[in-house]
This record gives structure tokens, C-alpha cells and sequence, in this order.
């Protein structure tokens, strides 16, 4: 069994929750295409960031679920293309936005878990910064 030397006195007891406000954000990996579990007949698109040049909060994960059977979904997915650099007037190949970087606002926020009923918090993508 393997042995961790490590003196936990030295570590922190929590992760410090990010803040809001905006950030840069690189496309860590090869963004997913999921069923809503809401409703199977629907999609979304799951991106997972990693925060980049922001010595606090380097490497910390982002995910962003994108709803791709709406309007609005779409037009996320779009800003999130035009803010990597990309031009998505003729489709979107998912695997261009792997390594890409984009700034975007991220808003910290809680919720209420409807199975646990337990107050959790949540980290959002509230919209990326094109231009």
C-alpha cells in the first residue's frame, strides 16, 4: 500500500470557493455531447475549463452545460466559439475548442438540491466575452 508523505497540518481543510467575476478560461478537454436529464430528447454540450493566469484559482475546473435545443442554447455555443477565436458560421466541431482559451464571466452562486434538499454552492458560466 502505497505511503503519502505528506504533512497534512500544512494543508488547508477546504478548497477555496472561486469568486466571481471574470476570468480566463482554457477548454481542458474535449467538450461532451450528453442527454438532458430532464428530458432524453434533448442535448446539451458539457465543456469542461480549466482557469488559467489567476494565481489563486490556476487550474481550478469550470464545467459549462450548454443546452443545444434551444435558441438560446445555440447562441451560447456560438459566443463560446467566437470568444476561443473560432468561426462557427458553417458547424461547430467541438474537438477545434480542445486547448482554445476565451474569457468569460463566472458567477458564484448556491442552490438548494432538490434530492438532498442540502444548500450546495454552484459556479456559471453567466456569458463569454466575444471581441
Amino acid at each position: 500500500m502505497p505511503k503519502i508523505n505528506v504533512d497534512f497540518n500544512e494543508v488547508p481543510n477546504e478548497i477555496p470557493q472561486l469568486e466571481s467575476g471574470r476570468y480566463t478560461l482554457v477548454v481542458s478537454e474535449a467538450p461532451r455531447l450528453e442527454q438532458t436529464k430532464k428530458d432524453a430528447s434533448k442535448s446539451k454540450i458539457v465543456v469542461v475549463f480549466k482557469v488559467v493566469e489567476n494565481p489563486k484559482f490556476d487550474g481550478r475546473m469550470v464545467f459549462d452545460h450548454i443546452g443545444i435545443s434551444n435558441e438560446n442554447g445555440k447562441t451560447r455555443l456560438k459566443r463560446l466559439a467566437l470568444a476561443c477565436g473560432l468561426n462557427p458560421s458553417n458547424g461547430l466541431d467541438t474537438e477545434d475548442l480542445i486547448g482554445k482559451t476565451c474569457l468569460a464571466f463566472v458567477q458564484v452562486g448556491t442552490y438548494v438540491d432538490k434530492e438532498s434538499n442540502e444548500t450546495k454552492d454552484s459556479v456559471k458560466i453567466k456569458d463569454y466575452i466575444v471581441g
